[in-house]
Order: C-alpha cells, then structure tokens, then sequence
C-alpha cells in the first residue's frame, strides 16, 4: 500500500464501503426529516414522560414505577423543556438530536473498533425504520441505545489501553447507559463480559478485573431502584403476560417489519450469522488461547447480552412491543460489523456491500412509508372537538390510557372522562386504574353522568381507540366489573338499554394502531338533532 500526502491510500473495497456508508446515512437523514415532519403530535406514553419530567426530582423520583424508564431520561428530558419550549415541534428536534447523535455513534465506534468504515452496523441499526421511528419519539429507547452503543464502545476501548482515563471513561458512560434505559444492563454486562474475556485470553489478571470493577460500580448504581420494583409489584401484574421464545421471536421480527419483509429476512440472517462467526471466533481463541484483535470481546458479549437480554424479557413478562428491542439490535449489530469483515476477509466484506445496497433497495420506500405514519390523532381530535364541545358536554375517552394525551390537547369547555373513570390523568396511574377494576361501581357515576347530558340536551362524544378500524365493536352485557374490558362492554352496553344510536364524526386521519382515535356522537331518539 503506497502512502500519499493525505495519509494511507484506499483500497477500491475500502472506498466502495466509505461511499456506500454515505449513502445510508443520508437515507437515513432522509427518514430522520420525514418522522420530524411526519410524526404529528405526541402520542400517551410520550405525554406521560414529558408529565413525570415537569415534576422536580423528588417528584420524578417517587413516580418512577408509572413509566419505563430509569430517572436519567426524565432528567435529560427535564434539562430541554428548561432550555428549549415544550412544544411538539421542539420535542420532535430533541428526537432527531438524539437520532443523529446515534447515527455519529455507530460511526465513530465502528470506526475506532475495526479501523474500517462500519457499513453493517450503519446498514441494520441506523438505517432502520423501527430505529428512527421508535428512538426518535420523545422516550428514553434512542437516547439509552445511544448510549448503549457508547458502552459498548468504551468496554472495548478499556481492552486497548490499560490507563485511569479510560477506566472512569468505561465506568461513567456505563453507569449513564444504565440510567437511561433498563435494557441497558444486558448492553453493559455482554460488554463487561467481553472485555474480562479478552483479558482472560491476555493471560492479565488486571484486564479481567477492570472490566469486570466498571461492570460492579454500574450495578451498584441501579440498587436505588429495587424499592421501586417492589413497589410497582402491586399493580404490574396488569401488564404480564403469559410470553414465551416463539412470542419473543415474533416480536423481534416485527420490531424490524417497518422497512419491510426483506429487512426482517436480513435482520434473521444477522442474527444467525453473528451467533456462527462468534463460535468461530471462540473455537479458534480457546484452541490457541491468544487474545486477538479484540474479536473475543464481540462474540462473548453477542452471546452474553443475547441471553441475558432475553432472560431479562421473560422474567419482565410484559407484552414487548417492538421499541423494547431497539438495545438488543445493538448487540446483534455492532457485534456483527465488527467480526464479518475480520473474520471472513475481503469476499466477506464485498458480501456486505452487496447485502448493504439490497437493503437499502428493498427497505427505503417501507421505510419511509411508515416513519410518515403519525403517532396518534389525538392532536387532531381534540383540536376539533374544543371547537364543537361547549359547556355542559361530556367527552368519553376510551380507553383509559388515551386521557393522558387527550389533556394536553383538549382545551374546550366540557368534561372528559375515561372508562373506566381514572381520576388521576396526568401519568398512567395502573394503581388506581387497578382499585378502579376492583370496584364494582366504578361505572355508575359515569354512566349518571351520560344519562343527566342527554336529558338536559347537551352532547356525549365518544372518542375511541379504533386500531385503525372504523366500527364500534359490540359486546353482550357484563354482568360484573373485573377489568376495563368489562368497563368497555358495561358502557356499549348501557348506551344500546337506553336506546342511543352513535354518529360517527367525518374520519379524522389515521394514525398507528396504537392510539387512532375515532368520534361519535350519541344521540336518542327522543333527543333533537340540534
């Protein structure tokens, strides 16, 4: 290789990897701009962070167990509504920071771990639809995948030099990965387990036991949070169920669906080939025992992380929606970057750049079709009807956990209620929807309430969560209440005893699944159309 004023030459591999790496970035800009633009209001689960950040830290503190995450994003999330306004629009740029802070990450990690432009990585992880979309809203996944990757990054960096700096430096990106995203955890022991592993192999007691101290010092810092646990233990059993390996898998799968079906066939592809290159790394280390390049470092942690990820899952039992996966992405991505091209030479590498460029052939109209997709309507919803509504009306906000949002929205003259009546609606409340499910008649001061408006000759809306579908599902009678199921069924029910037809409003757009909203209004047959 010759040498230039500029520095060593690059190959026509080297290059072709560098400019192919451009061109995802910017498609990755590209889908950065339409989620920001796109995107529309803030949906629940981001109401009720930003709700919890406007709390001091104490108050922050003691309501952690109503959200996902540890306090370090609400703080992060608390600095720029101090420094920037609250509004949707400034929201969704600290998104898009966040989104292309990852982006530099992926990169510079890449670049510092393998000496080559890390295409792979940036192919699968940064150029993701799921990534964009899910790490970019306004809740601690891009952020703590950041992070993560910053982790990941400094365990391995703690390998290559054996100085304090880069200890502290290990040890505090590690302790902020892990208080900003749970998930983070599995990121910083697969990493610690790395790092110890590369040592082992170096023969130096030093190098494992380093690792290993940043590992300890990070776990140390989570222990305030088992009280709150323990605390949530109360009231979490709403939200377990009953998942297993097959349920995980698919999951996995539609995390990655947003870029379409050949992404997710690459997406299993990666995850297959890194689990065979990190035994082909191990094999080889554990029959030479020489520490090589740092390629331990990677297989362990794949397989560390992997497991402890999915152990963590399981155990958590939750429904896992496909932004829970975003860390583990991480472990399956960089990982792979880092041992395709060292372990399977130039034909590996040229292999990438031809899976890289389907990849962004087949994913970038999906992609872009569904980072457009807004989070909800409810902006839309409550803008239309604080215009319609006046004194005297009653709003009907089903289900409970959509009230969150609609009160940052709804501005107008009537009263809103959930159903099942939640009198707390600034964050999810779970403890008191849960005493709302124990009580028999949690429903019929609601349904007094609905019974008294259309008597005097004011109006009850019905603002539903559709899914994305237009009917009102029908339900036979309930003959007790013993969740919000039965709370829905026990409202459609009393609405069809007394006689009240629903009209529904002109559709507002769609939205996704998780929070489309959809307006009728209840009328009688005795009651004037007005």
């Amino acid at each position: 290789m010759t040498e230039s004023s500029s520095g060593p030459e690059r190959t026509p591999l080297e290059r072709g990897e560098l400019l192919l790496a451009a061109v995802v970035v910017v498609a990755a800009l590209v889908l950065h701009a339409v989620f920001l633009t796109q995107s529309g209001g803030l949906w629940r689960d981001e109401v009720n962070s930003l709700n919890l950040a406007k709390l001091d830290l104490s108050g922050i503190a003691k309501n952690l167990e109503y959200d996902s995450f540890p306090i370090g994003w609400f703080v992060l999330l608390k600095c720029w509504t101090i420094i920037a306004p609250a509004g949707d629009l400034s929201l969704r740029v600290f998104g898009v920071v966040i989104g292309l802070a990852l982006i530099a990450a992926v990169w510079l990690a890449g670049r510092s771990m393998t000496g080559r432009t890390p295409l792979l990585a940036l192919a699968l992880l940064v150029f993701d639809a799921g990534t964009v979309r899910f790490g970019d809203s306004i809740r601690g996944y891009g952020v703590g995948t950041l992070f993560g990757v910053l982790a990941y990054w400094s365990l391995w960096r703690l390998g290559q030099r054996r100085d304090a700096r880069s200890f502290w430096i290990a040890a505090a990106a590690s302790i902020v990965a892990v208080h900003l995203l749970y998930f983070n955890a599995a990121v910083v022991f697969a990493s610690c387990a790395g790092a110890a592993t590369r040592g082992a192999f170096a023969r130096s007691v030093r190098d494992v036991m380093r690792p290993l101290l940043v590992g300890a010092i990070a776990a140390v810092t989570l222990v305030p949070y088992v009280g709150m646990f323990t605390q949530a233990r109360r009231w979490n059993d709403l939200l377990r169920y009953d998942i297993g390996p097959v349920w995980l898998s698919w999951m996995w799968q539609t995390a990655h669906a947003g870029s379409g079906p050949v992404a997710i066939i690459l997406w299993d592809v990666a995850l297959a080939a890194v689990a065979l290159l990190s035994i082909l790394v191990l094999v080889r280390r554990g029959k030479t025992m020489l520490a090589m390049s740092g390629l331990e470092h990677h297989a362990v942690a794949f397989f560390a992380g992997t497991v402890a990820y999915v152990v963590f899952l399981l155990r958590l039992g939750y429904y896992t929606s496909p932004w829970y996966y975003l860390a583990l992405g991480l472990l399956v991505a960089v990982p792979l970057d880092a041992l395709a091209g060292s372990v399977t030479g130039v034909r590996g590498r040229a292999a990438v750049i031809v899976l890289a460029v389907v990849h962004l052939a087949a994913a970038f109209g999906p992609a872009i079709a569904f980072t457009s997709e807004r989070l909800t309507n409810v902006d839309i919803v409550a803008a239309e009807l604080t215009t319609q509504t006046r004194t005297g009306d009653l709003v009907v906000v089903i289900p409970w956990q959509s009230i969150v949002s609609w009160g940052r929205y709804y501005h107008g003259p009537a009263v809103s209620v959930s159903v099942p009546p939640v009198r707390f609606t600034e964050w999810h409340r779970y403890d008191l929807f849960q005493n709302a499910m124990d009580d028999p008649a949690v429903m019929k001061g609601l349904l007094v309430d609905v019974d008294a408006a259309l008597a005097r000759g004011s109006r009850v809306f019905v603002v539903r969560n559709v899914g994305g579908s237009s009917r009102i599902p029908r339900h036979p009678p309930a003959p007790r209440i013993d969740g919000q199921g039965d709370a829905i069924v026990l409202f459609d029910s009393h609405l069809e005893a007394i006689g009240a037809s629903l009209v529904e409003m002109p559709p507002f757009p769609a939205a996704a699944e998780f929070e489309s909203l959809a307006v009728w209004q209840v009328r009688m047959a005795a009651w004037p159309n007005d």
